[in-house]
């Protein structure tokens, strides 16, 4: 199988707003209800890192967001850290119900904004190399929401898997962070992890972006003979899928990536550490 990976790289190739920050400066032209504002604040305040590395901090930025958003999370989390938990199920629903609040709110937030992305033909127009690219491989995974392959390059949508949903259906969207529990001992401990390790399991888990490893593997067979990245940024939510590659090529398998900048480079390299095919890099 011959296979094609599209990151948000291809959209921003062609000068669409389609980074993080695009959709926080878009979230705040939405007109501002009370949950949007405290949302905001929230998110605002839970999240020093840049905007354009949201997706790696989504999962951190939530969590803290969802506990603020309990009536009773004071109370609740003085009864953690003292080590009082008889009274702890008293406490427990205004948090769970925050903690839902808060996320269905992004998430439909998220999917309004993927929605109204997708490029017009008549403005954008098809790259040369791109062409090139989706004339060499059998399928497409692309990781956007949008229909830049179908609409600018008229690719068949037989050929294209979206594996976090698409624009055209927002209910579907997959949206959240990567399982960052395992960078738990470089990052200070938040204070609800302190006494209740199943807590916080339980936080951590409503804002991990889910691998669809199932339909990825059925959709790229079980014999890799090439694979072309290109705009695709490597970064820990989708690391799966490439081990998943990885695991189905041989030493014959070539892997082509396309990068927009040395950091792009090395993320590619470490990723592909123990890739066993020739792996070839070209600056786009």
């Amino acid at each position: 199988m011959r296979l094609a990976l599209f990151g948000n790289g291809l959209d921003l190739a062609h000068g669409m707003p389609t980074t993080y920050n695009d959709f926080r400066v878009w979230m705040k032209a939405w007109p501002q209800t009370p949950a949007i504002n405290t949302l905001l604040r929230q998110i605002n305040a839970a999240n020093d890192t840049p905007w354009t590395d949201f997706e790696t901090c989504l999962t951190t930025t939530l969590e803290a967001a969802a506990v603020r958003e309990g009536d009773n999370i004071n109370v609740f989390l003085g009864l953690i850290n003292s080590g009082d938990h008889d009274d702890l199920v008293g406490y427990s629903d205004p948090v769970w119900t925050g903690i839902e609040k808060t996320r269905c709110l992004l998430a439909k937030l998220f999917a309004c904004w993927a929605h109204q992305l997708d490029p017009d033909p008549a403005e954008i127009h098809p790259v040369a190399y791109i062409e090139t690219i989706l004339a060499d491989v059998d399928r497409i995974v692309t990781f956007n929401y949008t229909h830049t392959l179908e609409l600018v390059y008229g690719v068949d949508p037989s050929r294209i898997l979206h594996i976090h949903g698409d624009a055209k259906s927002p209910d579907d969207i997959i949206f959240g962070g990567p399982d960052n529990q395992a960078d738990a001992s470089t990052r200070k401990e938040r204070p609800y992890e302190l006494h209740s390790k199943d807590l916080n399991a339980s936080l951590h888990g409503k804002f991990v972006k889910r691998p669809q490893l199932d339909r990825f593997d059925s959709w790229t067979g079980p014999s890799v003979a090439e694979v072309q990245t290109f705009g695709f940024s490597f970064g820990p939510s989708d690391q799966v899928y490439v081990e998943s590659l990885i695991r189905h090529s041989s030493c014959r398998t070539d892997w082509r990536n396309y990068y927009h900048d040395e950091r792009g480079k090395r993320a590619c390299k470490t990723a592909l550490a123990k890739f066993r095919g020739r792996l070839l890099q070209w600056v786009r």
